[in-house]
């Protein structure tokens, strides 16, 4: 069991944006994504129309920065090269050297990752910690997520993505709420 006070929060995207709403009333967050929002995330990202060209994590942070808890944007992509003061990391982005970059961060800060995933419907989600790098219970080594293609060609798991079917918000959904019950089961 773990204290969880301050989350890093990668990608706001499907995923992202779907777990946040959760994440707020009890956690600092800080967000981090360099994407901007587009028309073809209209259904499935929490934002308005109106928000199309504005960065996801600014919108995010406007949205649920209420002053109960902060929320923090930080609208670039992240590298592994961060220097973070978090208690967990979520990454919810769709990519995967920013999986690869997440790993690096919890090695590198020695803090909890759950990593979420999903096309079409194949919502996802796994723990990393810091101490499984060398172990079978290494999702990056289990799944050979190393060695991946870069792009949106493979999924988090390494299956063939196929164009005519994108994601689907229910998948988000069903990804963050995987990641949310990672969370409260790790959580103290």
């Amino acid at each position: 069991m773990r204290k969880i006070e301050k989350i890093t929060l990668i990608g706001a995207g499907g995923t992202g944006s779907m777990i946040l709403p959760a994440l707020v009333p009890s956690h600092d967050v800080e967000i981090y994504d360099g994407d901007v929002y587009e028309e073809k995330n209209i259904t499935r990202q929490i934002y308005s129309a109106n928000s199309i060209g504005d960065n996801k994590a600014v919108i995010m942070a406007k949205i649920f920065n209420n002053g109960h808890k902060n929320v923090t944007a930080i609208p670039k992509m992240i590298t592994g090269n961060e220097k973070i003061n978090s208690d967990l990391l979520i990454c919810c982005v769709d990519n995967n050297n920013g999986r690869l970059a997440a790993q690096r961060l919890s090695d590198e800060n020695e803090t909890p990752l759950i990593i979420t995933g999903n096309e079409n419907w194949e919502p996802m989600a796994w723990l990393y910690l810091p101490e499984y790098k060398y172990t079978y219970n290494n999702p990056y080594k289990r799944w050979d997520l190393g060695n991946l293609k870069e792009g949106r060609q493979e999924t988090c798991s390494g299956i063939k993505v196929i164009d005519e079917n994108p994601q689907l918000p229910e998948a988000n959904y069903c990804a963050g709420a995987h990641a949310l019950t990672i969370l409260y089961s790790i959580k103290t």
